[in-house]
């Protein structure tokens, strides 16, 4: 998937706006968070 030149921009500035590092400090946050628990799942065994 492809986005157009304008929506790039528009990602771009908002990620250099201060909302825009939250979000990209929580979406990581869930991220290394989704990761420690998988590797928690397959270390103890359980699904």
């Amino acid at each position: 998937m492809t986005l157009p030149q304008h929506d790039l921009l528009r990602l771009l500035e908002s990620l250099r706006s201060v909302d825009g590092l939250g979000l990209v400090r929580e979406v990581a946050e869930r991220l290394l968070q989704e990761l420690i628990e998988a590797e928690a799942t397959t270390k103890i065994g359980v699904a």
